[in-house]
């Protein structure tokens, strides 16, 4: 027994058997004499039904019906006195019906796949619309993101939905019907009706009434033509035509009084009020406009004052960019600024505009230095959360703004150059203050520190190294090694390289060089590393500043590591013997043990074990005397690969190292 694919997974094989049947009927029409005309008619009417199997896919579906109109007219031209006129008009009108149903923006998107908790609803709904004898009218309100699409799309597919409508299921799409005159039409086309006799209301009243089988119109998200302004009563009456056909039901997306709802949580003294609803209503019930309003009203504020203010500030042309739903919140955020809330302490504006150039929000500690000249500053993070303008999320010590807000602030409330400076002063003073070196006892923590702030340092870092300034620079070159022992990425050092190479002379270049390359190693981008470092060598060499050589050895020894890692030994012995040399001349016992171990991963590489263990202990010896506990213990590694696992015993037992540490251990 053969096993067909259902669902979505039979779209391929339906498209794919239709397009091979298309040209299977393009043979036969043209090979073969009149008597095969009625078969292959009939086979066309066949076809409609695999095109309307691939309704999902809308695209495939198109070609598919324009290959079968464009075959239908040659085969009853070329056999026009064998050609049976009904059942060619038959298969046309098929056709016609199907492309309507297919192209028109009546179709439904199939549920969602796990829709958890609502079948009660669902049942409720499709029980109701499916038993009633004549029509139903039912509204599903609720505010945005609650589900109401999902639920009413599982609806359409409910069992006594089928039975009772068939395929007179429309959907309406109603969120661009932004006038009556765009809603009418949006419905005509969703009911199929391409022509129109000039009045487009007339032809879907006449529609609906000279249809008998009972249909179903869904209205999606009908507060947008509900909502605008001075278009009610046309609503309404629109409304009232599609009720006149007593076949019609209509179900309705909306949303509605879960807006009030939490109004009069936030505001409770507005219960009663007559200009509430209008005020939702100029909010078009967006939650953060409606929680921003409701807690200026909770200042003494009634819901007909916020409505006169909200009026008038909406009058302002800067802040009417945009759709309908954002000037809400735009207008919202803008009158909350503007309170006795917050005018009452003068630091809170300045405190919100900080906090709006910091994506992860800014964190208690650092807030006396983000901010230090800021005499109320416990007073105005108080009044911020008191205009709901920021929040603290749980188990957090941030304050943070909602995108809204923060977007917001930024365009019309920018932080002034001195608090800009202060911010950045106060970032960099947190990298030069940590402990970035894996050596460290306290690298483990001070780096946990340093990763809460690490989106805010990704903004921050770029745009302050634009003053070239040596701590600065450090910071940046600082962090950037920072990610390179804990997440390697490359967000800023390019950045980072580019002002070193303008702006602070060959020593900050070899640096940026040397970090760039290294974290492009770690990445396993070796060519990309081989370049970077390669010219990282030659400034040096061509330079006439006094400069520190220990980078150009680093820059040779990293070199060297990614020859060895690419099999390439005899160019990283070559390299590794020029930046031996030179941690020589400069007596820098920690690159030259270094540069040994490299040399005894290149024996053993090579299966040169004798030689191999002789450096690696070398190498040990010298990151002993040097207290190198990472690079011990690395070099123990090695030891224990390259001769026998006895010496890795010792190593467990010869360091003393929290687990914290060995989180941080990257082979060097």
């Amino acid at each position: 027994m053969s096993i067909w694919p259902r669902g979505e997974e039979a779209v391929p094989y339906l498209v794919g058997g239709a397009k091979i049947s298309l040209d299977v009927l393009n043979k036969v029409s043209s090979l073969f004499g009149p008597s095969c005309v009625q078969a292959v008619l009939s086979a066309a009417s066949g076809i409609i039904a695999v095109v309307e199997g691939v309704k999902a896919n809308r695209d495939d579906s198109r070609q598919l019906v324009e290959h079968l109109l464009g075959l239908l007219p040659v085969i009853s031209n070329s056999y026009k006195e064998e050609t049976d006129d009904d059942l060619l008009q038959e298969t046309r009108g098929s056709i016609s019906r199907l492309t309507g149903q297919l192209f028109s923006s009546s179709v439904l998107p199939a549920k969602p796949p796990v829709l958890y908790g609502r079948d009660e609803e669902v049942d409720e709904i499709a029980h109701r619309l499916g038993s009633m004898a004549e029509s139903a009218w039912l509204a599903l309100l609720g505010p945005r993101g609650i589900g109401k699409t999902a639920v009413l799309l599982a609806v359409m597919e409910h069992m006594e939905i089928g039975q009772k409508y068939g395929d007179c299921r429309y959907l309406v799409r109603c969120e661009q019907a932004t006038s009556t005159t765009l809603l009418v039409e949006l419905i005509a086309r969703s009911l199929g009706l391409e022509n129109s006799s000039g009045d487009r209301m007339k032809d879907v009243a006449t529609l609906l009434l000279t249809t008998d089988h009972p249909i179903l119109l869904l209205l999606n998200n009908f507060e947008t033509p509900w909502d605008a302004q001075g278009e009610q009563s046309q609503v309404e009456d629109i409304l009232c035509a599609i009720a006149s056909c007593p076949h019609v039901s209509v179900l309705i997306t909306m949303r509605a009084h879960a807006a009030r709802d939490l109004f009069l949580k936030v505001h409770p003294n507005a219960k009663g009020d007559k200009s509430l609803d209008a005020l939702l209503a100029e909010l078009s019930c967006m939650p953060l406009a409606v929680r921003l309003m409701a807690s200026l009203g909770r200042s003494g504020l009634t819901p007909t004052t916020l409505l006169k203010a909200w009026t008038d500030k909406a009058a302002g042309a800067d802040l009417l960019h945009g759709t309908d739903k954002s000037k809400s919140v735009n207008i919202s955020i803008q009158l909350s600024i503007e309170s006795n809330i917050m005018q009452s302490v003068p630091e809170a504006l300045r405190l919100l505009s900080v906090i709006a150039m910091l994506p992860a929000g800014a964190s208690m500690e650092l807030l006396s230095e983000l901010v230090p000249s800021f005499p109320n500053l416990i007073l105005a993070q108080a009044r911020l959360r008191e205009a709901t303008l920021s929040y603290t999320p749980d188990g957090t010590q941030t304050l943070q703004l909602l995108s809204p807000i923060c977007l917001h602030v930024l365009k019309h409330h920018p932080g002034s150059d001195d608090s800009k400076k202060a911010l950045y002063d106060a970032y960099i003073q947190s990298i030069a203050k940590r402990n970035l070196d894996p050596e460290g006892c306290t690298f483990p923590s001070d780096s946990r520190a340093l990763a809460t702030e690490e989106t805010n340092l990704e903004v921050i870092l770029p745009d302050s190294i634009q003053d070239g300034s040596k701590q600065t620079m450090d910071a940046a070159l600082a962090f950037s090694l920072y990610q390179y022992w804990t997440r390697p990425r490359l967000n800023g050092i390019a950045r980072v390289v580019e002002e070193c190479r303008e702006k602070r002379g060959v020593n900050y270049l070899a640096r940026g060089l040397y970090c760039y390359g290294r974290l492009l190693s770690s990445m396993l981008r070796f060519d990309e590393a081989q370049e970077v470092l390669e010219e990282a060598c030659h400034p040096f060499q061509q330079s006439q500043q006094t400069y520190d050589r220990s980078y150009e050895a680093d820059c040779l020894m990293r070199l060297a590591g990614i020859h060895r890692d690419q099999g390439r030994y005899d160019k990283a012995q070559s390299i590794l013997k020029a930046a031996s040399e030179l941690y020589q001349k400069l007596g820098h016992r920690p690159g030259i043990a270094n540069c040994v171990m490299y040399l005894g991963d290149i024996s053993g590489y090579q299966h040169h074990d004798e030689e191999a263990h002789v450096s690696l202990q070398e190498a040990l010896s010298i990151f002993r005397e040097l207290d190198k506990r990472l690079v011990v213990a690395n070099c123990h590694s090695r030891i224990s690969t390259s001769k026998s696992g006895t010496i890795h015993i010792y190593a467990c037992t010869d360091l003393d190292l929290t687990a914290d540490h060995y989180c941080y251990v990257f082979p060097y």
